[in-house]
């Protein structure tokens, strides 16, 4: 059965600043000129912090008595301190060498970039990344990158480093249109970069990053291709942080954007992701990022489409608003087959509840329902349908406990409406649900077994091959059930809209196969 997921790629511009290294500490040289003390000519004194006034002591090699002095704190500049590496105009003291770099709690107020200092006290100190706001996770991208349009780029990170495993996380890259592109390296804190990722898209854990700080490197770029290598290092924040933002760091970049894929149109995109439908969305992604530019256009055309009607991936709307763009994509329905293909009506209530054990179907009144549940017409002449119920037969119904071929393993109830004899054997209809609390509205379709129950109308090809005339979308409702044996009754009612399995604009257009789905000759 098809399925639709649309992937919605965005290019937007942000603004960007600051990055941390990889264990999260970054020291700038201390820049500082603030240090107003006379030079200290004490060539003996060794203390690391002294505030006296300077000592005029004449060099005194056993002159090591000047213990007291122990808190220069306004000593800042000393550059030629051995072991002072942040005070890049302090000229003196050239012999102290233990001077202010080991000092690990520097309280310094005007040091900006002390790079031993593990305690940083200092407000000012906008340049030391030791203290950062949040831990960013580290990810790396596939290599393999797609030309978007010019000078856009579409890829993913590597599956397993950011939010759901089996999530789809796309990066976008977008220099824009009207952006001369050349191979230089661009600073996405200044320059007019786009980088972003979607963290799980399309799942409700999505989250998007945009770029704060970092590079992009460009070589190999050919303007008529737009095909490029690049190397990515960046830091990317969450878009609106709120309290509990994260950030994300890309730390392997090494990517070639080429213009060509192995999915040459929109069709072959669509059946890729309905291959991969029930494996993971990273799948999902690769068969978008792996179509060239026209299947991509293409996609994106129905993509519009879908937004500009909300039809939200549905078929139905689809046909109604976007029947080109879903032919193009494949989604195309037999036109041997009518728009629906009929109507069918429930309404029965059935005294016993056979057994899946039981071979032998006691005909008799307590046991069946003498009649029909299922009424309606179909097929393609409106004006001389077929009816539902074979009027040249005896219409019987019941209902039986068993399994159907892709339900789930526990045990479903089957209602069954076929004929008494041998000579009229179709149209038959089959009711098949797992659904078993009374009172409630459930929906009629193909889709999950806990939610939907399905309803057909069964015949045989000419060659009396068992196939499907249509199948039923709509609603159904089981006003009373027990799974007690011949001690109660069954009640449902309900009403759906008839189509074939070869044109369902619902499910994808034709969604016929040679095994589950197998569609009879168009009546």
């Amino acid at each position: 059965m098809k399925k639709v997921c649309l992937i919605f790629i965005v290019f937007t511009l942000f603004l960007f600043v600051g990055c941390d290294d990889a264990n999260g500490k970054i020291d700038l040289p201390d820049t500082e000129t603030n240090d107003t003390d006379n030079p200290d000519t004490d060539k003996t004194d060794t203390d690391t912090n002294d505030t006296d006034n300077p000592d005029t002591d004449n060099p005194d090699s056993t002159d090591t008595s000047d213990s007291t002095d122990t808190s220069d704190s306004t000593d800042t500049a000393d550059s030629t301190d051995s072991t002072d590496t942040s005070d890049s105009t302090d000229t003196a003291d050239s012999s102290d060498s233990t001077d202010d770099s080991s000092d690990s709690q520097n309280d310094d107020d005007s040091d900006t970039a002390d790079s031993a200092d593990s305690q940083n006290d200092d407000d000012a100190d906008s340049s030391d990344s030791g203290d950062p706001e949040m831990v960013c996770t580290q990810t790396y991208l596939y290599q393999n990158f797609r030309v978007y349009i010019k000078g856009s780029y579409v890829g993913q990170v590597q599956n397993g480093f950011l939010g759901d495993t089996s999530a789809f996380d796309v990066v976008t890259i977008d220099f824009g249109n009207d952006v001369e592109i050349t191979n230089t390296t661009y600073d996405l804190s200044t320059d007019d970069v786009t980088l972003t990722i979607i963290q799980d898209y399309g799942e409700s854990t999505q989250k998007e990053y945009v770029q704060e700080s970092g590079t992009i490197t460009l070589s190999n770029y050919n303007p008529e291709t737009f095909e490029m290598n690049a190397v990515i290092s960046a830091k990317l924040v969450e878009k609106a942080p709120n309290e509990g933002a994260s950030c994300v760091k890309i730390v392997s970049g090494n990517i070639h954007a080429i213009d060509s894929g192995d999915k040459e149109n929109c069709a072959e995109i669509m059946e890729c992701m309905d291959e991969c439908y029930e494996t993971n969305s990273n799948c999902i992604g690769n068969c978008y990022i792996n179509g060239n530019v026209t299947a991509r256009q293409q996609y994106n055309d129905l993509v519009e489409c879908d937004e500009a009607n909300s039809c939200n991936g549905n078929y139905r709307c689809y046909y109604e608003h976007c029947l080109t763009q879903e032919e193009t994509c494949g989604m195309v329905n037999d036109p041997n087959y009518r728009i629906p293909y009929g109507e069918v009506t429930i309404s029965g209530t059935f005294p016993y509840l056979f057994s899946k054990d039981e071979t032998e179907f006691q005909l008799s009144p307590e046991y069946i329902l003498d009649g029909t549940f299922a009424t309606g017409t179909f097929g393609n002449d409106e004006d001389h349908l077929n009816n539902i119920v074979n009027q040249a037969g005896e219409p019987f119904s019941y209902a039986r406990i068993s399994t159907f071929k892709d339900a789930p393993d526990t045990d479903n109830i089957t209602f069954v409406q076929t004929y008494k004899g041998t000579d009229i054997t179709t149209p038959t209809v089959h009711l098949v649900t797992t659904i078993t609390e009374p009172g409630l509205d459930y929906t009629l379709g193909l889709g999950e077994w806990d939610t939907e129950a399905r309803i057909f109308v069964k015949g045989t090809k000419s060659d009396g091959t068992p196939c499907d005339h249509a199948f039923g979308v709509g609603t159904l409702k089981i006003n009373d059930i027990s799974w007690e044996l011949g001690s109660t009754t069954i009640s449902i009612e309900g009403s759906a809209t008839l189509y074939s399995f070869k044109a369902t604009p619902d499910y994808g257009g034709d969604v016929s196969d040679d095994e589950e789905w197998i569609a009879c000759d168009p009546e």
